[in-house]
């Protein structure tokens, strides 16, 4: 784990260029402070985005046994997209109608092996998806005569499978070990702040780069 600024900056938001920042860098060049700076940014952002998947999540855990209906976003029933569109509205991140324009919405795509928490899941050419957990298990609304549950990313489900995004998450960047260390070597030489509590997750607001553009109306699968 990262500590002192690191931390201070994962859970205030706060930008790098703070004052404690800025003293104990001093022997450092510019570029170096630069890359630290940019460093601990992607950190932060990749914090928020697992705050916002939690809470995504938890939402739709919590529709499980509602009944399947085309074309439905809740409260009393859901279609595939439905649920997935309004659990991460619920985290703040607005995402657009039917599961090919999610797919294509989200930039940060990802492969099964690096699946997360509250990833979007693909299925059938794009045509179904479901809110990865964790535990190789993802939650979804199947089809019509079945109830929002929960089943196992195995079987004929893997084979299935064909795609999965990241909704609120920083495009992917593979740092070098060096301005890691930096990073987190400038980190400890600053005091950390205390953190800010977050908003609450039943009415969030979202800065406008945070959110995922509507781009198609209309109903999933």
């Amino acid at each position: 784990m990262v500590s002192g600024l690191t931390c201070a900056l994962a859970n205030s938001g706060e930008a790098a260029d703070s004052p404690g920042f800025r003293n104990s860098s001093r022997h450092l060049t510019r570029a170096q402070q630069k890359s630290a700076k940019a460093y601990l940014a992607y950190q932060a952002r990749e914090a928020q985005q697992k705050r916002r998947a939690k809470t995504a999540v938890k939402y739709a855990l919590g529709q499980r046994g509602k009944p399947y209906r085309w074309s439905a976003t809740g409260p009393n029933a859901f279609d595939c997209s439905g649920l997935a569109m309004m659990a991460w509205r619920k985290a703040g991140v607005r995402l657009p109608r039917v599961t090919h324009a999610q797919y294509r919405a989200v930039r940060r795509k990802v492969g099964i092996k690096k699946l997360r928490p509250g990833d979007l899941v693909f299925f059938r050419g794009k045509g179904h998806v479901g809110l990865y957990i964790g535990g190789r298990n993802f939650v979804h609304a199947p089809r019509q005569g079945t109830t929002v549950r929960v089943d196992s990313l195995s079987g004929s489900r893997k084979r299935s499978f064909s795609g999965a995004v990241r909704p609120a998450a920083p495009p992917a960047r593979v740092w070098p070990t060096t301005i890691q260390k930096l990073a987190r070597q400038e980190g400890r030489a600053a005091p950390a702040k205390p953190a800010e509590p977050e908003r609450p997750s039943s009415d969030p607001q979202p800065s406008a780069g945070e959110l995922e553009p509507e781009l198609l109306p209309g109903p999933g699968e």
